[in-house]
């Protein structure tokens, strides 16, 4: 299994901000291949 994508601390700001502003974390995820636990962790 490969490491997989390093994020910038940007990008995370904005995914995460996406999530604050009332778009679903599931569908965050899904958009951006990323794990739910992923998301919580930053």
């Amino acid at each position: 299994m490969g490491k997989g994508r390093n994020w910038t601390s940007e990008e995370k700001a904005k995914i995460v901000l996406q999530g604050l502003s009332g778009q679903s974390v599931s569908e965050l995820c899904n958009e951006y291949q990323i794990h739910q636990t992923q998301y919580y962790k930053w």
